[in-house]
């Protein structure tokens, strides 16, 4: 399967966020008994999912801007 950077970094992110939810349902039906490493697990996957995100935006500006055809230079800067 091939998949681009920018999907694969979303596709992460979705599973961040997934791991989130998966905390909190199980520290919902624990009723608080395993609080503090569910905590940890539910700010982990916060702030991994978030990186992955920004990472998403960062890769798909990227490659947009390599797409693009490159600006003509200023007419005072064609010559030197």
């Amino acid at each position: 399967m091939n998949i681009d950077r920018a999907t694969r970094y979303s596709l992460l992110a979705f599973i961040g966020s997934f791991v989130t939810v998966a905390a909190a349902v199980t520290n919902a039906l624990t009723r608080n008994v395993l609080l503090t490493p569910l905590l940890v697990v539910m700010a982990g996957g916060m702030v991994f999912a978030l990186v992955m995100v920004v990472a998403a935006r960062v890769e798909r500006r990227r490659v947009r801007k390599a797409s693009e055809p490159p600006k003509p230079l200023p007419p005072t800067m064609r010559f030197r």
